[in-house]
């Protein structure tokens, strides 16, 4: 979102601009951290769980609220996505760089997207959505942080990032808002299957 403006005024323009340009199909990239800030490992969320009342999310879910309200006569498509990770981004670089921590040991579980993948998602539904449909975009397999950072330590040759608290001392609280993300829906009205289904393709 872009913060220094009023809630969803950069959103109205941006649909706007897209319906005077003529487009066919306008596609915002949500968040999944709308679901919370706080680590709940064993919960699944799909596109009908309701949103979490986090103040740091608003300015998302204006921006959302504003795309799907639009009566522009424009089709727009929402997706959620998980972090998305792939060549010179994602976890890989930043424990490369020193810069990456996991959350309490690593028990937490995290979802994740391939940028390959949101490329082929968005041309999908382009193809396929109907109007003010919302998905959420995520791979086959959640798994905890630690798990991940084990799997890419051993394949980087790279001892295991540090350990982090979500409430340490004279620091304010970790936000940890990735979920187990069920991505059903997505794949079967976009009619794909996924690049890399999990971390390890």
């Amino acid at each position: 979102p872009i913060t220094a403006l009023p809630p969803g005024h950069a959103m109205r323009a941006a649909l706007q601009a897209a319906y005077g340009a003529g487009a066919g199909c306008f596609v915002y990239f949500s968040s999944c951290g709308l679901y919370g800030d706080s680590p709940d490992d064993d919960t699944w969320v799909d596109e009908d769980t309701p949103l979490a009342a986090d103040a740091a999310m608003q300015k998302i879910r204006s921006d959302e609220r504003e795309s799907a309200t639009s009566a522009l006569g424009l089709r727009t498509v929402t997706l959620r996505l998980a972090p998305v990770y792939g060549p010179g981004r994602g976890v890989r670089e930043r424990m490369k760089k020193g810069s990456y921590a996991v959350l309490e040991a690593g028990q937490h579980v995290t979802s994740r997207i391939h940028v390959d993948d949101v490329a082929r998602i968005v041309f999908a539904a382009e193809q396929h959505a109907p109007d003010k449909a919302v998905y959420l975009v995520g791979d086959d397999e959640p798994v905890t942080q630690g798990d991940y950072a084990r799997w890419l330590s051993e394949r980087l040759g790279m001892a295991m990032p540090p350990s982090r608290q979500i409430v340490e001392a004279g620091k304010g609280r970790v936000p940890h808002r990735n979920r187990r993300i069920r991505n059903a829906r997505m794949k079967q009205e976009l009619k794909l299957e996924l690049k890399y289904p999990t971390f390890r393709e």
